[in-house]
């Protein structure tokens, strides 16, 4: 693993927080990292799926990103482990890691595709997200206050996917075996490399009341 070049360890990079940076940079950081365990764990379903098609990592990758939903792309895996075990117990394992995936897919895709409000003091306050309906009006509108409640989904689906992050990688090393072949080893971060520090959440100090808008006005 390289590190890249203008982040030198052990000294403060900065980043612009609009408002308050005491409230704002902790809900972003916790978004930031919702971001980051997500990306991490759906590329060890691309591991899976360079072993299932005993291809090269560069041609896995083709197929991968010529799919264009991560739904797709996981799917395709699980179609291969059923076919290369059978439905046996790997098959049966690497469905229960996907469907473990989806339950913070959904929060990840959420605030990431949502539009965020502030309050008359720039702190961020809302966060309102559109999904498409199969039953009644096609568009269903979603609006939650970013509050404890909402930091504490947004942990928790972080911690959700960093545990299934090492849990996939398992489910990789058995697979290998099975199939007698061999990937990379698996990353690991340099041995002096320094550990990050965590980022409170705002605590005790709600937004300022702000109705989020009507959706039947959009």
């Amino acid at each position: 693993m390289k590190r890249l070049k203008g982040l030198p360890r052990g000294k403060t990079v900065s980043a612009p927080i609009a408002g308050p940076a005491d409230i704002n940079a902790g809900i972003q950081a916790a978004i930031g990292g919702l971001v980051i365990a997500w990306a991490n764990a759906e590329s060890v379903f691309l591991a899976l799926l360079q072993l299932l098609m005993k291809e090269t990592e560069r041609t896995a990758g083709i197929v991968w990103y010529s799919l264009r939903t991560t739904q797709a792309r996981l799917d395709l895996v699980t179609k291969l482990a059923r076919e290369r075990f059978e439905d046996g117990r790997l098959a049966k394992e690497i469905e229960e890691r996907v469907n473990l995936f989806k339950g913070p897919s959904g929060t990840r895709n959420f605030f990431c595709h949502a539009t965020y409000g502030y309050a008359e003091n720039m702190q961020l306050s809302t966060v309102h997200g559109v999904s498409l309906a199969q039953d009644g009006s096609p568009l269903r509108f979603t609006n939650k206050w970013l509050d404890l409640a909402a930091m504490n989904e947004i942990g928790s689906a972080t911690v959700d996917l960093i545990n299934l992050n090492a849990d996939l990688w398992e489910t990789v090393e058995r697979v290998e075996t099975e199939l007698g072949v061999q990937r990379e080893e698996r990353p690991q971060l340099p041995p002096d490399a320094p550990l990050g520090r965590e980022i409170d959440p705002p605590i005790g100090r709600e937004p300022r009341h702000q109705d989020p808008p009507d959706p039947s006005a959009e």
